[in-house]
């Protein structure tokens, strides 16, 4: 199996499609960057020989520039390390607020390296590509991080390693229109969604939107659910008294965010019978409830605002940096 949803964050499954049509391909990284940068360290491009190109590293200002660059690149099978912004020698290409920016092209980059990493994305465990911006003749190493032995966890001051990691995955588990607002806001979002439900009315409506949803009657479905830290869980019920037995299966597996929905009595009616059931404070601590942030959400919609909103936080302070170089963490 392999991962084949293209986003901003991952743009191997574009240079496996055009690899697959028989193009030559190049791979430019935004590995260190002066100043604010408008993209994060580890914002990647696909380029293709014919000049197509997939992703942003200056959110627009240099784009052009750097698919030229890519497709140069190619043509002279030879990587190369160019500087944008601030110090760079192209005077007419400048990015906000006085930023620069040092972009890897690597066209060395092969299409098993990036079938394997995908692999591994597919198989929800990280994956990873090594390249040393001295080896203007090299191609990336293929490496994952449990592959990583400790003489190896250590980067040259010219290397970096760029991050594949699992899509986020969400569980919805409840009933009511706020599930069908979740739902669909998180696809938009490119969750990889789950949804359970014991409402016949919820199930149609997730359903006609083609989500992936299925009867919840039965706990032997929450036990069968796989977990990882790359997955959250959103409890959206009325009847609040089916939630204690679910919330102790999540509670004790290694998912990022477990939130429930309810007011702050129902979360501390919901806190005791957890507590009841030999649960500790620190692992109740866990439940983002009144799930959400707090917006004074009334409407589905707004409810499905907050809580996508809460998410993505809880996802951006665990998450991983996407790049590491051998000069150390790059704050921007």
């Amino acid at each position: 199996m392999v991962y084949t949803n293209t986003t901003v964050e991952n743009v191997l499954p574009k240079l496996l499609e055009w690899f697959q049509s028989g193009q030559r391909v190049c791979l430019a990284t935004l590995y260190h960057s002066y100043g604010t940068s408008p993209r994060p360290v580890g914002s990647q491009m696909a380029i293709a020989e014919d000049g197509r190109w997939f992703g942003y590293l200056s959110g627009g200002c240099a784009e052009q520039a750097i698919a030229d660059e890519g497709v140069a690149a190619i043509k002279q099978k030879r990587n190369r390390s160019v500087r944008y912004g601030v110090g760079s020698p192209y005077l007419d290409i400048q990015l906000p607020c006085g930023a620069g920016v040092d972009v890897w092209f690597d066209q060395g980059v092969e299409q098993t390296q990036v079938e394997t990493a995908l692999a591994q994305v597919a198989a929800r465990t990280l994956g990873g590509l090594q390249s040393d911006t001295l080896d203007l003749n090299s191609k990336p190493s293929l490496i994952s991080s449990s592959k990583i032995s400790s003489s190896e966890s250590e980067l040259s001051s010219h290397s970096f390693r760029r991050w594949y990691v699992p899509r986020r995955r969400l569980y919805i588990i409840g009933a009511g229109p706020a599930v069908t607002a979740l739902a669909t806001l998180a696809a938009e979002a490119d969750y990889e969604l789950h949804i359970l439900t014991p409402d016949n009315q919820t199930l149609d409506e997730v359903k006609s939107r083609g989500q992936n949803v299925s009867v919840l009657s039965d706990h032997s479905q929450i036990e069968a659910l796989e977990t990882d830290p790359w997955t959250s869980v959103v409890l959206m019920f009325h009847e609040h008294e089916r939630e204690v037995k679910i919330l102790s299966t999540f509670l004790q597996s290694d998912v990022v965010y477990i939130g429930a929905l309810g007011s702050t009595r129902t979360h501390n009616i919901r806190l005791d019978l957890l507590k009841d059931e030999g649960l500790s404070a620190e692992q109740c601590a866990r439940i983002h409830g009144p799930v959400g942030l707090q917006i004074q959400a009334k409407t589905p919609m707004e409810i499905a605002i907050s809580i996508l909103a809460e998410l993505t936080l809880k996802y951006q302070e665990a998450a991983k940096p996407l790049l590491d170089w051998g000069q150390g963490e790059v704050v921007v």
